[in-house]
């Protein structure tokens, strides 16, 4: 009678565990994607984002407060479908833009497109305000 009740028990788990696997499977093959592979989706995602910085012969110092110069910097994006694009730096990109010339020192940009992080490699250089004008009173 003992062994009857093991087997019993035995045969129960054993059941139990192929209902769990089975149930496994269906719940995978249900929720399968329907996506083709990845060679014939019409989708691009980038693959590779370089920043292209001007040369050292254009603008890397700059007064406090001064405008960021944009000009000559661009993302190279290289996408999954083996095409390439060439974006025009601007504000929206630029991590702490309205930061980069408020203070004295340098900084480099970093820039965040599309989930990716860029750290510039041109070390820009703010200095001191200018001087706009002078007045000079005489007590007389």
């Amino acid at each position: 009678m003992e062994k009857n009740k093991k087997v019993v028990v035995f045969t129960s788990i054993l059941a139990t565990l192929l209902f769990l696997v089975a149930s496994l499977f269906l719940i995978l093959w249900l929720t399968k994607s329907n996506t083709p592979p990845n060679d014939t989706v019409d989708d691009k995602y980038v693959t590779n984002v370089v920043l292209l910085e001007p040369s050292p012969t254009l603008k890397s110092t700059y007064n406090i407060s001064e405008p960021f110069d944009f000009n000559g910097n661009y993302l190279i994006v290289d996408y999954s479908n083996n095409t390439r694009e060439t974006i025009p730096l601007e504000a929206s990109l630029i991590d702490g833009y309205d930061r980069l010339t408020s203070a004295k020192g340098q900084f480099k940009i970093i820039v965040h497109y599309q989930g990716l992080t860029i750290l510039g490699k041109t070390t820009y250089l703010v200095n001191s305000a200018l001087v706009s004008s002078v007045e000079i009173s005489s007590s007389s």
